[in-house]
């Protein structure tokens, strides 16, 4: 239902608007069309705001069908997004936040919904992958994919001009993990920050990663278990601790104490790892990611299964922890190569 409304203003004059209602929901479209004293223009006022009315009912009937109203698509997306970042939390908020900044610097200005048609997401498409990884580029593209879908279920848009959009495939990463022999380098070697080297070696023993393990407080671990809240998923993760992970340690405090206490920002952290791998003799580069990558490839190394990996890890589908596959079949074919040779007569 669309009903022609008037609002007196300040000087006197009568702002015409547009009482749409529809669905259980009310919004108000002002015309910029004002009555006067003069009787003329009001009534030529009066019948193009009535022709706006007509119109618009059309357009609302038609949304009902699948049509989409021209003034929705008109619609400005940056100020739809922003509403989309509210509803997240945590990195996910700060990744649909990165993905708005990349539409707003490949848009250069205003966006309306009619304006993202299947060239213009080509054309966005070409310019994440120039700027971005792979894998970066992909999960910005899922972003907006997303927004649009949701955008069709607002009703704003028929349908979502992504639909046919071949999406980026990321290309395949060669995963980086210490053996449990270099693992014992490290352990062996002096550390610049000894509490880089206890958080490290804790990671490789639980999984954990650097957010993780940074946040970690002695109230989230209870006997021989972690109880925590991942800050990158949002979800709680239980994990059980072995006898290493245990030493590392050490004895166990009450209270919220950070258990990793002094632990230095992120790109500090690196640095005194890569002084680290050097005093231990290894020609590797280090971060939280390898540990983490570590304690998954030594348990299913170790024949743990990869779904029992994977809610070790914290992982909300197995198909996330199927990456260590390629771990496991070099390791295969090192071992099988590694067979002796024999001569075989003809």
């Amino acid at each position: 239902m669309v009903k022609l409304r008037k609002r007196k203003t300040k000087d006197g004059r009568f702002s015409l608007y547009l009482d749409i209602y529809q669905d259980g929901t009310r919004e108000y479209e002002y015309l910029r069309l004002y009555l006067t004293g003069d009787k003329q223009h009001n009534k030529e006022t009066l019948a193009l705001a009535e022709q706006i009315r007509a119109k618009r009912e059309l357009e609302k009937q038609g949304a009902v069908h699948g049509f989409a109203p021209k003034f929705q698509r008109k619609a400005d997306f940056f100020e739809y997004f922003e509403k989309i970042i509210q509803t997240k939390a945590g990195s996910t908020r700060a990744n649909y936040g990165n993905c708005l900044y990349h539409i707003k610097r490949y848009s250069e200005g205003k966006l309306t919904f009619e304006q993202i048609t299947e060239d213009w997401l080509n054309g966005f498409k070409a310019y994440l992958l120039n700027n971005l990884s792979s894998s970066t580029a992909k999960f910005h593209l899922y972003r907006l994919s997303s927004a649009l879908k949701s955008a069709v279920k607002d009703k704003i848009i028929p349908l979502s001009p992504a639909q046919y959009l071949e999406p980026i495939k990321a290309k395949t990463k060669r995963i980086q993990y210490l053996t449990i022999e270099e693992i014992q380098s490290l352990a062996q070697a002096d550390c610049p920050k000894p509490v880089v080297k206890r958080a490290f070696l804790f990671s490789c023993y639980t999984g954990l990663r650097y957010s993780d393990v940074l946040r970690l407080q002695w109230n989230n671990i209870q006997g021989n278990q972690i109880n925590i809240h991942q800050q990158k998923t949002g979800e709680t993760l239980y994990l059980p601790l072995n006898s290493t992970a245990l030493e590392i340690l050490g004895e166990q405090q009450s209270g919220t104490g950070r258990v990793f206490e002094g632990l230095p920002s992120s790109a500090e952290t690196n640095y005194a790892l890569r002084k680290w791998c050097i005093r231990a003799g290894l020609a590797r580069e280090l971060s939280f990611h390898v540990g983490r990558h570590s304690f998954a490839t030594l348990g299913l190394t170790s024949g743990v299964d990869i779904y029992t990996i994977s809610k070790l890890l914290g992982h909300k589908k197995v198909s996330t922890t199927e990456i260590y596959t390629q771990v496991m079949n070099t390791l295969k074919q090192t071992a099988v190569d590694s067979l002796p040779s024999v001569s075989i007569k003809k």
